[in-house]
């Protein structure tokens, strides 16, 4: 299995050269899931230390003994092994020659690095960044009481004391004692593990009643919120489908209509591959009488229900009717890096002096500037298709991005290019962490999140509404005041006859 995953980091690292993005073809491998985690790291290790792996190949003078066959079809499999010889799991574990090759000349390797670092030629590497295990109970399938149940049955302490959020700060760390289970001290319905603590083979994990979702990632679904009980939902991007499942469970809380068979959000998804596993994900975590999947690409489905309303001939397809729609679409995934790797040599956001980057300047994760134009361009693409849609009312954008060219830049040129009139609205008003000041966007109407600010993976998220202005948007807590329901109430029975 180790040798599998070598060669599957060294495929991915070659299909990203030539273009696709990492999470994307992440999705795509066939490996068990629980393996997932250890490829994506080997992988964004990879890419982020590239220069300096070559580097000590060379001074050591490995590239002077490598045999030619082991550079072919090309150096892709040599610098996984490479890296996992001298800054991954310092092992390298396979019977195929070119695994034996790097073995044998692992120690020499890394006498060569630790004489660079005595030199002060290469910083000392840094330790893999811990963040907590974060759990969000699905309530499709259980209940805060049951799971709280079931893990004091296997040892655990819970303290569910949400602490205290500063308001004037700008972040909200979370640290759980050893042994201990902790409330989220912002989002409802997620539940805090120490760092490391491993769940993959829990029983509740394995029903889908409890679903392991990073913190920053539960942000998209609450970013929509209050969803109206009348309202439609899509998802424009939607495998794997952890942030569908959240918006299925939000939305089913609205409704109270547990036995309601109409599925009242649309998940798009255009990859065949992962359309299959987007359904399967649905089926498992409950959402099949919530959710309908759709294996298209969700801006044709847009341009389809544009006609629809303008012939007006009474055609329903998956966007018909719909109010709130989530855009979470490919990015660099620039902040996924920092779960696996210390700040050091980094991703450039904006917020540093100076800021910005060389022309060709390459980031981590592998984008270079002309890359990240690119994933902003389509990123705006996507948007501006959401709220074209006929009804809509609510769109939420997020990215696990921390580049301000994929985050607050994509907010303004969506502003600035939307045909119809759309503002931006406060997204997220109980996290402290805040947007970036930026020309065509108030950063502090969005909402961003970093493992130094608040332990968890890089994320950023941002609103727009279409309409008359309303308050409250995006709220983290499951609050729902008397006139909201009254205006539900009244939009539901509206709807229905009509």
């Amino acid at each position: 299995q180790a040798e599998a995953l070598c060669r599957a980091a060294a495929d991915v690292l070659r299909r990203s050269n030539k273009g696709e993005g990492v999470r994307q073809i992440l999705y795509s491998v066939q490996l068990p899931a629980s393996t997932k985690p250890q490829l994506q790291a080997i992988v964004l290790g990879a890419q982020k230390d590239e220069a300096l792996v070559w580097d000590v190949a060379k001074k050591s003078g490995l590239m002077d003994k490598i045999p030619a066959a082991h550079l072919m079809p090309d150096d892709r499999l040599l610098l996984v092994l490479l890296y996992e010889a001298l800054l991954g799991s310092r092992r390298v574990r396979g019977n195929a020659d070119i695994f034996t090759f790097v073995k044998d000349h692992k120690a020499e390797l890394q006498r060569c690095l630790a004489e660079l670092r005595k030199q002060g030629t290469v910083e000392k590497y840094k330790e893999k960044i811990r963040l907590p295990r974060y759990a969000r109970i699905n309530t499709l399938k259980t209940n805060i009481d049951a799971v709280l149940t079931h893990f004091k049955g296997r040892g655990w302490k819970v303290d569910l004391d949400k602490a205290e959020v500063d308001p004037s700060a700008d972040g909200s760390m979370v640290s759980p004692p050893k042994g201990t289970i902790i409330a989220d001290p912002i989002l409802d319905d997620v539940i805090v593990f120490p760092a490391g603590t491993s769940l993959h083979s829990d029983p509740l994990v394995y029903s889908g009643a409890v679903i392991l979702q990073d913190r920053s990632s539960c942000l998209s679904a609450l970013a929509l919120a209050p969803i109206p009980a009348s309202a439609r939902v899509a998802d424009a991007c939607a495998a794997p489908g952890n942030k569908t499942s959240h918006i299925a469970m939000l939305h089913a809380r609205a409704r109270r209509e547990e036995e309601e068979s109409n599925a009242r959000v649309a998940a798009f998804e255009r990859d065949k591959h992962r359309e299959k596993m987007l359904r399967s994900q649905m089926g498992k975590l409950g959402c099949d009488r919530h959710v309908q999947v759709h294996g298209r690409d969700f801006t044709e489905a847009v341009r389809e229900a544009q006609r629809d309303a303008e012939e007006d001939q009474g055609q329903r397809g998956p966007l018909w009717g719909v109010t709130h729609v989530l855009c979470d679409p490919s990015c660099s995934g620039s902040g996924l890096v920092a779960q696996y790797h210390g700040q050091k040599g980094g991703v450039k956001t904006g917020e540093e002096e100076g800021g910005g980057m060389a022309e060709n300047e390459c980031v981590e994760g592998g984008a270079s500037k002309e890359e990240l134009k690119a994933f902003a361009s389509e990123q705006t693409k996507i948007v501006c298709a959401a709220l074209s849609l006929p009804k809509v009312e609510v769109v939420v954008y997020s990215t696990c991005s921390v580049h301000k060219e994929e985050n607050e830049e994509v907010v303004a040129a969506v502003l600035r290019t939307c045909k119809r009139r759309v503002r931006q609205a406060t997204v997220l008003p109980d996290w402290p962490h805040r947007g970036l000041p930026t020309e065509g966007c108030d950063g502090r109407k969005c909402a961003r999140a970093s493992h130094d600010k608040d332990s968890t993976n890089g994320f950023f998220v941002a609103r727009f509404e279409v309409g008359p202005a309303k308050g409250g948007a995006g709220k983290t807590k499951d609050k729902v005041d008397s006139e909201g329901a009254k205006k539900r109430a009244r939009e539901e029975g509206g709807e229905e006859r009509a």
